[in-house]
């Protein structure tokens, strides 16, 4: 009985090492050549994420020792992503449809001018976007989950980064201007009309009573209601005559917000 009971403990702890290890093993980042990682992102329908560094570059390393590291920006990056690493200073070519390009002249026409620089591509090679510089987890995170979910087609990443920041400093100091600005860029850029006329309707509900917030609940409205309706009336009648005006509000407020930050 005590061998069986000795065998049966031998079992489960070979088990859950080699389950641990698989799950390890799984979620280690490999970095591709450049022909492998297109094959592969044709093939799974990923994004190509090019990492171009230099061996002088310390915030290459930085990158490297601290971001590449972290097991959720790994996760993202496994799930979504195929990546690949060039050295722009160091000798070699990439074969691709169009003919052979060295890695120097791959990071002068994708724009590289500084180091570390991560560059997503499509599998057929369209430029989705340079980012020059250091990016900590937290916000390689943020730029992992702007690409994977698309959100580039309608914004910038620069664009995406002020939206997310104008959310977590309306949770711990919420005020009406945050309010605009929010339901703004739910509005414009991710067509969100509920939750847009939801941060319109608070703001305004925190005095902030003015054209540009009755023409924002106006476009925010079910096209053609009543609603909407009453709603442009008011605008119309503080001097509202253009959507542009929406526009210089949320630039002012947003100056207003991030000066100091």
């Amino acid at each position: 009985m005590q061998e069986r009971i000795y065998s049966m403990n031998t079992i489960l702890k070979i088990f859950l090492y080699t389950l641990l290890t698989v799950s390890l093993v799984a979620n280690e980042l490999t970095w591709q050549k450049f022909e492998d990682a297109l094959n592969s992102a044709k093939q799974d329908d990923k994004i190509l994420l090019v990492s171009f560094y230099t061996d002088w570059c310390g915030w290459c390393r930085k990158m490297d020792n601290e971001t590449y590291t972290n097991d959720e920006v790994k996760n993202l990056l496994n799930k979504d992503f195929v990546t690949v690493k060039i050295n722009p200073e160091k000798s070699g070519t990439i074969n691709l449809p169009s003919g052979t390009i060295t890695f120097k002249q791959l990071a002068s026409e994708l724009g590289v001018r500084s180091f570390p620089s991560t560059a997503f591509l499509t599998s057929e090679l369209l430029l989705i976007d340079v980012v020059p510089g250091y990016y900590e987890p937290s916000n390689m995170k943020t730029l992992l989950n702007f690409m994977s979910d698309g959100l580039f087609k309608n914004l910038s990443f620069q664009d995406y980064q002020l939206f997310t920041e104008a959310k977590k400093l309306n949770e711990t100091n919420p005020s009406h201007k945050l309010n605009y600005v929010i339901g703004y860029f739910q509005l414009t850029f991710f067509d969100d009309k509920e939750a847009a006329y939801k941060n319109f309707e608070t703001a305004l509900n925190k005095d902030l009573i003015t054209k540009e917030i009755y023409a924002a609940l106006h476009f925010a409205s079910s096209e053609n209601s009543n609603k909407s309706k009453e709603w442009l009336k008011k605008a119309e009648s503080l001097g509202y005559t253009e959507k542009s005006e929406l526009d210089e509000l949320v630039i002012n407020f947003v100056k207003e917000i991030f000066a100091t930050r």
